[in-house]
């Protein structure tokens, strides 16, 4: 088995997962020391949107997938897609990025079961 200790025991790969942590925290802690979070507003974000098309509202429904792993509440995604889009877009985009949410979730949870 390749994933086992000196004493031949299953051992688990939590480094992976906590890894994953250290670099995301590690990311937004160095982003907001450096203020790249300073210029973000409401009226930024739409423009940004507006810039890109189709891609963001695929952006934002890949982002709600960090919702799924746990490292992220689903709010800020919701208010997200609820400000900048119609009613109606958002609530669809808000959908399909749940379930997106909630397939990761299960692969990320069964990956890990294993």
């Amino acid at each position: 088995m390749p994933n086992t200790g000196p004493d031949g025991r299953y051992c688990p790969l939590v480094w992976k997962p906590v890894l994953f942590v250290a670099l995301l925290v590690g990311g937004i802690g160095t982003a907001w020391a450096t203020g790249l979070f300073d210029d973000v507003t409401l009226d930024s974000v739409r423009h940004l949107v507006e810039e890109a098309g189709w891609w963001g509202p695929l952006v934002l429904i890949a982002l709600f997938g960090l919702e799924g792993l746990g490292l992220v509440p689903a709010f800020p995604f919701l208010v997200t897609a609820a400000a900048v889009w119609p009613p109606l877009e958002a609530l669809a985009i808000n959908m399909i990025g749940a379930l997106w949410a909630s397939l990761v979730g299960f692969t990320y949870a069964r990956t890990l079961g294993r």
